[in-house]
């Protein structure tokens, strides 16, 4: 598919931008498909689509400007921080009632409460990383930003179900 730019020449332009004209030279030109119905917009003169209704504006995008895969990673680490909030809350109310119980009397509940605190300062912190880095994170290809995203979400999962397990193992022993 062949790019075509329409530019704004004149300060005239540039107003008559915000009318919509600058949208109906591009769309006379262009196959363009509504965003919410997909309708072609081929020679439509508006600024809705005929079809469905719905407003439609020039813009500039990038293709790499894909929300999806940031939002699982934002997400998987986000679900691991609040499991680890819960289980660390759900063990620190007994200990408010009942007394912190000593080491040597609970080893395996002071090895499950330092693990979840671990477990918790780890997904806090990928959390910030992740929402930080968002722009370094979409100046991908989307396939590699999609790799990223299922890599994070099975990783953190992965992460939690090896901890959960070796806590399990050491309760058996």
């Amino acid at each position: 598919m062949e790019a075509r730019f329409v530019t704004l020449e004149s300060a005239g332009d540039q107003a008559r931008a915000s009318d919509g004209s600058v949208l109906a030279r591009y769309l006379d030109g262009e196959h363009a498909p509504c965003p919410v119905c997909e309708y072609d917009l081929f020679k439509v003169n508006g600024s809705e689509c005929p079809e469905c209704g719905s407003p439609i504006q020039l813009g500039v995008v990038s293709p790499h400007a894909c929300p999806g895969p940031w939002l699982l990673g934002v997400i998987a680490f986000a679900l691991a921080l609040g499991f680890d909030g819960v289980v660390l809350l759900l063990m620190f109310v007994p200990m408010l009632a009942q007394g912190v119980p000593a080491f040597s009397a609970a080893p395996q509940f002071w090895a499950l409460y330092l693990m979840m605190w671990c477990l918790g300062g780890a997904s806090a912190t990928g959390l910030t990383l992740v929402l930080r880095r968002k722009r370094q994170w979409q100046s991908h290809p989307v396939k590699k930003q999609r790799r990223l995203g299922w890599m994070v979400f099975l990783g953190v999962g992965f992460g939690h179900a090896l901890c959960a397990g070796s806590v399990v193992a050491l309760l058996v022993l």
